[in-house]
């Protein structure tokens, strides 16, 4: 019994001794994977945070690209005003140019205006003082209200056509009864009976003055 027992307690000795773990290689195992794990950790901070800052960057420089597209555009388009301002100027030099050259006209033309209505304060002057000395017609014609009229004499022997008459001499046009009743007179008195020619000729359509115009009144004598 006493071998039995020693036997049985060999074995269990063997068995407990085979069972036991080595715990310090364990230890430095966990310590080591712990300090990789915080090394590898700190190393995924640093690439995050690199990252991050690459992102930062990328936006920046392409916020900086367009800025300075943005600058080249307003660069042209102040150019383009630069030109356009300065042909406006141009332009309004040359109106500037062609007013002063208007006014400078317009200047002349008052003093020209002004010497014709001298000369023709003048000249209604003179007509006036020759007027006050021979009357309103030349010598050998009548006047009637604001016309002077000439009855021209003839002979048998050199009466004229109508339209010779018309070619040497205005033949009258009788605008009013008054002036019809005047001609009559003055006609009358110096031709009698016999002919004589006014500026009154048949045409188609009717009876028409030399000038183009209709009678306008009815015609007692002719």
């Amino acid at each position: 019994v006493i071998k039995t027992v020693k036997r049985l307690a060999l074995l269990l000795g063997s068995l407990f001794c085979f069972y036991i773990p080595d715990t310090s290689v364990t230890a430095d195992k966990l310590k080591y994977s712990e300090e990789n794990n915080e090394v590898l950790w700190q190393s995924n901070q640093m690439l995050t945070a690199k990252y991050q800052q690459l992102q930062a960057d990328l936006q920046q420089l392409t916020a900086d690209q367009q800025l300075r597209r943005k600058i080249q555009q307003l660069r042209r388009e102040n150019q383009n005003l630069d030109a356009e301002n300065q042909q406006l100027r141009t332009e309004n030099h040359n109106l500037d140019a062609e007013n002063q050259q208007l006014r400078t006209e317009n200047h002349n033309l008052d003093a020209e205006n002004q010497q014709l209505r001298t000369a023709n304060c003048s000249l209604i002057g003179e007509i006036q003082s020759l007027r006050r000395h021979i009357g309103p017609c030349l010598q050998g014609w009548l006047h009637f209200q604001s016309s002077c009229y000439m009855i021209s004499s003839h002979n048998d022997s050199d009466q004229k056509t109508w339209q010779e008459a018309a070619d040497d001499a205005e033949l009258g046009i009788i605008e009013s009864p008054e002036e019809q009743d005047f001609i009559y007179r003055i006609t009358l008195a110096g031709f009698g009976t016999s002919g004589y020619w006014i500026g009154l000729r048949a045409e188609v359509g009717g009876w028409k003055w030399v000038d183009g115009s209709s009678p306008t009144h009815k015609l007692y004598y002719w």
